[in-house]
C-alpha cells in the first residue's frame, strides 16, 4: 500500500470513530443514505456563514487551507460551495470538530441524511459561543435547530435525545460549558453517547 493510500485511509478511519461518537443508532442503521439539501436559507446563494467576532485581519478559509481534511480530492471546493467564500471558522471550533462539519458537507457519498443539518447547526453554535451570546447560561445545554436557538435546559437522558432526533432531526443539544463538552469526549467509550453533534448518547 502506497504512502498516499494509507494517509487516505487513515482520515477515513478517523472521521468514523468521529462518527460513531455523535450518531444515535437510528442513524447508525441509515448507512447507504445520501446527505439532505440544505434549507434554502442555507445555501450560499442568499447567505453566507459569516464569523462576526474575528478580526480583519483574519483571512476567509481557502481550498488550500481546507486541504488538510480532505479524503478525496475536490472536498474543499465542495464544501465552500456550500458555506460560502467568505467563510470563516467559529475560534472556538476544535480542529477535531471542524474535520467532522467538513466531512458533513464535503463527502456527498458517505454522508447521511441531515448531516449537512447538523453541520450548520454546530457552525451556529460555536460561532454563538465566540459570541458570548450563551454566556448567561454556563450551567444549561442549548438545543440549535436550522441555525436557530430554540431553547436552554438541563441534561437529557437518552430516551429523551431519541425523541429529540425524531422530532428535530440533525439538531445538536450541547452544554455551554466547554470542560462539559470536553468530558463527552473524554468519558468515551465509558459512556455511551447519542444524539448528532459532538458527543451526546447519555445512559441513565
Amino acid at each position: 500500500m502506497s504512502t498516499a493510500s494509507a494517509t487516505t485511509d487513515s482520515k477515513l478511519n478517523d472521521e468514523k470513530k468521529r462518527r460513531k461518537m455523535i450518531k444515535i443508532p437510528k442513524f447508525l442503521k441509515s448507512i447507504g443514505k445520501r446527505a439532505s439539501n440544505p434549507p434554502e436559507a442555507l445555501k450560499p446563494t442568499t447567505t453566507e456563514i459569516l464569523n462576526p467576532t474575528m478580526t480583519e485581519t483574519s483571512h476567509p478559509e481557502t481550498i488550500e487551507s481546507l486541504r488538510k481534511y480532505e479524503t478525496l480530492p475536490g472536498q474543499a471546493q465542495k464544501f465552500l460551495d456550500r458555506v460560502g467564500q467568505k467563510f470563516r471558522w467559529p475560534t472556538s471550533m476544535k480542529d477535531a470538530d471542524r474535520g467532522m462539519v467538513f466531512f458533513f458537507l464535503a463527502d456527498e457519498e458517505s454522508a447521511l441524511e441531515f448531516d449537512d443539518e447538523t453541520a450548520f447547526n454546530l457552525i451556529f453554535f460555536y460561532d454563538n459561543i465566540d459570541k458570548g451570546t450563551f454566556n448567561e447560561h454556563k450551567d444549561e445545554w442549548v438545543l440549535v435547530y436550522k441555525q436557530q436557538l430554540i431553547k436552554y435546559g438541563p441534561e437529557y437522558t437518552r430516551k429523551e435525545l431519541k425523541v429529540l432526533e425524531e422530532e428535530m432531526p440533525g439538531a445538536i443539544y450541547l452544554p455551554v460549558d466547554k470542560s462539559r463538552r470536553d468530558d463527552l469526549v473524554k468519558s468515551l467509550p465509558a459512556r455511551t453517547v447519542s444524539a448528532r453533534h459532538v458527543n451526546q448518547e447519555h445512559m441513565v
